[in-house]
């Protein structure tokens, strides 16, 4: 579209409506901007629909559309959500869930509070084991690669949870695509779809295969995104085959995903929901350091649990580290 405004093309004068979906994506450091330029090049005439779940200054962002095109700009808003959730927070070294948040919006103070002490426990416990020169050994890439095995391993236990509690299926949003891959590893054999689901799953990724020549069919990728599907675990990132991820995104649709492994971008644009979400970290590197999400990314991405007329509950779980 800002191509199209930049060239001057007569489709332009054609085009009465335009609706922007998700549009606090223009807060987005590197891409943000083609939003905000199509939205300021955009004729008067042309009127605008705006849609988002999470965008924290929709007054100031109407006024800013009403001043720039001269047009009234109505924030039509709600805050009650059709599909409830309930928040967890798993503590590391923790066998147990604690429900922090009900599905009516309370904050279970005893429940946090004993979580965080849980996971200060467990932090402290780890550290004092390292003394003097071992620090270093502690700190080291080796170290770092040994604790993340250690949360992957820990996220695998509360996905069994969730299955052991009948919550699912579920997302497991991971900020990375090589621990997306590999986390699925640590289910080891565990199969999460019945007979005749394997046998659907076998026929539908049989099918999607006629596409691509024979010699293309045997690649790695595509040997290990089968072997997982059939067994209702999936892969979803930026760094797979675009016709592997839309096989993940067929099953899981169609309920033959169970546990899907994916990076926040499945949180965006995709409208496939899930009973649960869970939270494999809350620390996500950003192209220049690794910080805390934000608030409103946390939003986006626990907002995938609760499926409208199937789910009276969400659940959101957080592997809190």
């Amino acid at each position: 579209l800002r191509m199209m405004l930049f060239t001057g093309d007569t489709l332009i004068r054609e085009i009465s409506w335009v609706i922007y979906d998700e549009v606090h994506y223009m807060k987005d450091r590197d891409r943000g901007v083609v939003w905000e330029e199509s939205i300021i090049l955009l004729p008067d005439a042309i009127r605008f629909v705006f849609l988002s779940a999470t965008i924290p200054n929709a007054r100031e962002f109407s006024e800013w559309i009403a001043q720039l095109h001269h047009q009234v700009c109505h924030v039509v808003y709600t805050e009650h959500r059709p599909i409830p959730l309930q928040y967890f927070i798993c503590p590391m070294g923790v066998n147990d869930l604690y429900l922090v948040r009900n599905a009516d919006g309370e904050i279970i103070d005893t429940s946090f509070n004993l979580a965080c002490a849980q996971a200060a426990s467990a932090s402290l416990s780890t550290s004092s084991t390292f003394r003097g020169a071992d620090i270093k050994s502690a700190v080291s890439p080796t170290a770092s690669r040994i604790s993340k095995k250690a949360v992957e391993a820990h996220t695998c236990q509360m996905v069994m949870q969730m299955v052991n509690s009948d919550l699912y299926p579920m997302i497991v949003f991971v900020f990375s695509r090589k621990e997306c891959d590999r986390i699925p590893d640590s289910l080891g054999n565990q199969s999460f779809n019945k007979p005749e689901e394997k046998s659907l799953v076998k026929q539908i990724f049989e099918n999607a295969l006629a596409k691509l020549e024979e010699e293309d069919r045997s690649l790695p990728q595509i040997k290990k995104i089968q072997g997982l599907v059939a067994r209702g675990i999936g892969v979803h990132h930026g760094g797979l085959m675009p016709l592997m991820k839309e096989i993940v995104e067929v099953l899981f649709g169609a309920g033959l995903i169970k546990i899907l492994f994916a990076t926040e971008t499945f949180a965006m644009g995709l409208n496939m929901p899930s009973k649960t979400v869970i939270f494999n970290d809350l620390y996500k590197f950003d192209g220049s350091e690794r910080r805390l999400i934000a608030s409103g990314e946390f939003i986006q991405m626990s907002g995938r649990a609760g499926r409208r007329n199937r789910d009276k509950i969400g659940a959101v779980a957080i592997n809190y580290t």
